[in-house]
């Protein structure tokens, strides 16, 4: 994860905001891929160490009512739109 404050952000040289932006992109797909490498092994290890269950479900209508949700919130408060920008460096 990385987290930056605007004002500090602001200071970076463009080139250096760019690069951290992609570099961001770049290792977001990399874990994505990496937690998703990792599960396959775990998770029958985890089932046979620990007697673990894993519940599978289709996450869309988590998804969806959590967009639902950041929309309504950037609509009754104006400060979260800067504050939306602000964590996603956009």
């Amino acid at each position: 994860m990385v987290a930056v404050n605007e004002a500090r952000y602001n200071c970076l040289p463009p080139g250096v905001q760019t690069a951290l932006i992609e570099a961001c992109d770049a290792s977001g797909e990399f874990f994505s891929q990496e937690v998703v490498r990792a599960e396959t092994e775990n998770e029958p290890a985890n089932m046979r160490r620990y007697g673990a269950t894993y519940l599978k479900v289709d996450i869309k209508p988590w998804q969806i009512a959590s967009r639902k949700i950041t929309d309504k919130l950037m609509t009754e408060w104006p400060e979260a739109r800067k504050m939306w920008r602000l964590f996603n460096l956009s």
